[in-house]
């Protein structure tokens, strides 16, 4: 990726496809838990992740955020670094469907689109 650009990916892509391993990554899902400086994300296709957070984090379970980190290439553990809230009318199951179906779909066709070639 260039400078300023970074994948978006699911709870899927980064587990079970091994997508954004050493590489600066966002994740869009609802807060679940939270144990000291870790955390643990549903990702929009419903997949738990585990993200290592600053002391500052403000932790809410079930609220809706897109966390950028760098994905650990020996596991899939990130390490967040910009959180924002999305709000409570985000859905979860259509941004995941960008994801799959237009972003990361078979084709390729709209990559440049959305500045991730």
């Amino acid at each position: 990726m260039s400078d300023g650009r970074f994948e978006r990916l699911n709870g899927d892509m980064i587990k079970n496809k091994g997508m954004g391993d050493g590489a600066i990554i966002s994740v869009i899902g609802a807060m679940e838990s939270i144990n000291g400086s870790i955390m643990s994300l549903r990702s929009s296709d419903g997949i738990l992740l585990s993200y290592a957070i600053t002391s500052d984090f403000e932790f809410e379970q079930g609220k809706v955020v897109e966390i950028m980190g760098a994905k650990n290439p020996d596991s899939n553990f990130i390490d967040a670094f910009v959180s924002r809230e999305l709000g409570p009318d985000f859905d979860l199951n259509l941004y995941n469907d960008f994801l799959t179906k237009v972003l990361h779909s078979n084709t390729g066709r709209f990559r440049e689109c959305f500045g991730t070639t």
